[in-house]
């Protein structure tokens, strides 16, 4: 949410709908494969045990869409 900039105030309830849709989605894939979320923190790991793993989600999510796309824009 840190990188949005609204326009106009009546764009807050949109944007807020999206996060809550972006979120439950995460929610549902940590809670539907949580070997996913254990799989992701052991292939990065850092020096303290991750907490809050919806961001490696995010990023593991965000590399699938982008290496897909180019997969099918370079066939």
């Amino acid at each position: 949410m840190e990188k949005f900039c609204l326009r106009t105030y009546e764009a807050f309830g949109r944007l807020m709908l999206m996060l809550m849709l972006a979120m439950s989605f995460l929610t549902w894939l940590e809670l539907r494969q949580p070997q996913l979320a254990r799989w992701l923190a052991a292939k990065h790991p850092g020096q303290h045990a991750i907490q809050f793993a919806y961001y490696r989600l995010l990023d593991w999510l965000d590399l699938q869409i982008h290496t897909s796309a180019l997969r099918i824009l370079t066939t």
